[in-house]
């Protein structure tokens, strides 16, 4: 695996683009892949305490073995929030986001709307 990320900070914005690369070895050859993550959080402090926040990605798969040989799949997902920091490693976020998959298997195609809250912490 190899990855890269960064965050950017421009007065009350920060943008945190990220890429990933891996390949997954596995027993079964079906589970074979390589992956590949375009990550790009932003964040809009509004006070000390609030945050609007927005987390686009892409998610893609090419599968090398087994079964899935020659099967790609690609996921799109885009979220936005409003995060409140309860503590500087707890955080509280409300939002809705957005995911849709394609791929050249077409039993593996959906769209999916989560709205709800999620709590952070990183210790």
């Amino acid at each position: 695996m190899i990855s890269t990320t960064r965050d950017f900070s421009y007065g009350p914005f920060t943008v945190s683009p990220t890429a990933q690369l891996s390949y997954r070895f596995a027993d079964v050859p079906e589970a074979r892949r390589y992956r590949l993550d375009l990550v790009l959080p932003l964040e809009a402090r509004i006070t000390s305490r609030w945050s609007l926040v927005s987390t686009p990605f892409l998610e893609a798969y090419w599968f090398t073995d087994g079964f899935n040989e020659g099967r790609q799949d690609i996921i799109y997902s885009t979220s936005l929030g409003l995060r409140y920091s309860i503590a500087n490693n707890i955080s509280l976020t409300t939002s809705a986001s957005y995911e849709w998959r394609t791929s050249n298997v077409p039993l593996r195609h959906y769209r999916e709307l989560e709205i709800g809250p999620r709590l952070d912490m990183a210790f």
